[in-house]
């Protein structure tokens, strides 16, 4: 069964941000990163997701952001 984020850490990194979760067994596994100056994201938008659906918004996103 894939694990579900149960919080999310925003982290500042030289112009970006990254995306941390932890998982409902209690790891932390770092998502992806992004320019707040493209897109945004809180945490309800992640928490109950898998990695991997984490990973569809963030594509989700910037293709929105692309075709803008």
């Amino acid at each position: 069964m894939p694990q579900r984020i149960k919080a999310i850490h925003f982290k500042p990194n030289h112009g970006q941000f990254e995306v941390w979760a932890t998982l409902n067994n209690g790891k932390g596994q770092y998502l992806f990163r992004y320019y707040a100056d493209e897109l945004s994201f809180t945490e309800d938008e992640f928490i109950g997701l898998t990695y991997e659906e984490a990973e569809n918004l963030r594509t989700k996103k910037d293709l929105a952001y692309l075709r803008s």
